[in-house]
């Protein structure tokens, strides 16, 4: 067996020709040219494979199918692989077990949360609400696509009249992202109609101890409160947080994963305490 010195020999020889050969050199200078297209090749993969059937892989939602490529939020490929909003997951699983007169989705944007529950909850009507008239066109379109079309209404409605209309004795599903017009919403009427529902609201505070006191209180007698955060200060999903990206440069990882939030982002969730 050779011994270890000649071994060392033999290594410190071959380097020593490889550094002296132009053409070996002129090799490696290019595979170090090309080195950041090829570390780009896994994400490319990757990105391939999620938009060429734009359908969502994993969560509640799973299978529901986007009619073409959108990017409302630049949150595209979180979306598609199941990873948005996972907090909110649980909850939304735990709603499915239950039945509700009609669904209101305020702040529907494209509408993921509009056509995930009409999927989830069958021959419910589910209400999408948005000022964006090219956002509820999509969502009508989505609708169209996921076979679910004769259970969303898509309009730009005013969401708190239309709470009024509401049946104070029926349990309804509220979800709403409406960039800090949840404060107006929800006032003291609504929530008397809303007594017996349950509601998933994104928070937006301009004074973060003050505003969410006085929130809070508007629901203690009538639901049971669970505020939900990410699952990191700042933002949700890091890249660290899922193998299937580790061999992805962090840079396009993030675009899988990563979506940034306020620190201070929150949501409520209330389930109604009393159903009868």
């Amino acid at each position: 067996m050779p011994s270890n010195s000649f071994l060392i020999n033999i290594k410190h020889f071959i380097k020593r020709r490889v550094l002296r050969s132009n053409l070996v050199i002129f090799i490696l200078r290019a595979f170090n040219f090309l080195n950041p297209f090829f570390s780009r090749i896994p994400h490319i993969l990757l990105e391939a494979e999620i938009k060429n059937k734009l359908t969502i892989k994993n969560g509640p939602f799973k299978g529901m199918v986007y009619p073409r490529e959108q990017a409302w939020g630049e949150v595209f490929n979180v979306i598609l692989l199941g990873l948005y909003e996972q907090h909110l997951h649980k909850h939304i699983e735990s709603f499915k077990k239950k039945k509700y007169e009609s669904i209101l989705n305020i702040g529907s944007a494209e509408g993921y949360y509009t056509i995930g529950c009409a999927l989830i909850f069958p021959d419910t009507k589910v209400f999408g609400v948005d000022i964006d008239q090219k956002s509820l066109e999509f969502c009508k379109e989505f609708a169209i696509k996921n076979n679910v079309e004769k259970f969303v209404d898509a309009s730009h409605t005013d969401a708190k009249k239309l709470i009024r209309t509401l049946n104070k004795d029926l349990s309804y599903l509220i979800l709403c992202d409406c960039e800090g017009g949840e404060f107006s919403i929800f006032d003291d009427e609504n929530l008397q109609i809303l007594r017996k529902s349950d509601l998933i609201i994104e928070m937006h505070y301009k004074n973060y101890e003050l505003q969410k006191k006085e929130f809070m209180s508007k629901f203690e007698h009538t639901h049971n409160l669970i505020v939900e955060k990410t699952n990191r200060p700042g933002g949700e999903n890091y890249v660290e947080d899922y193998d299937f990206l580790k061999n992805i440069p962090v840079k396009f990882a993030k675009k899988f994963s990563f979506v940034p939030r306020e620190v201070d982002a929150e949501w409520f969730i209330l389930k109604a305490k009393n159903k009868n």
